[in-house]
């Protein structure tokens, strides 16, 4: 879950003596359900998207503090080898020219 999701949440109140029941931020509840994934989990997105409107911009903000994405722990480490390899462009760490003999 994103940082700080207890404090967005907001208790709903109810006739319940021994219980407190909260509500997601409709932001973090869309990011623990893509997390999942799950088919259900996608259909929950789908209809809370028609509920509630959500800004682009801080569901993104949301899901890079919840989830960081890490190449070398959460894809393929040979991707990560080549973004940290210098590109055709990037003559500061170039070979020398090779030489035939």
């Amino acid at each position: 879950m994103p940082r700080g999701y207890k404090e967005r949440a907001t208790e709903k109140a109810g006739p319940w003596k021994v219980l407190r029941v909260f509500r997601l931020d409709p932001y973090d509840l869309v990011a623990s359900k893509l997390r999942r994934f799950w088919p259900k989990d996608r259909a929950d997105v789908r209809l809370l998207c028609d509920l509630v409107e959500l800004e682009p911009e801080r569901l993104e903000q949301i899901l890079e503090e919840a989830y960081p994405f890490n190449l070398e722990k959460d894809g393929d480490e040979s991707a990560a080898n080549d973004l940290a390899a210098p590109g055709p462009d990037d003559t500061s760490h170039a070979s020398p020219p090779a030489t035939s003999h």
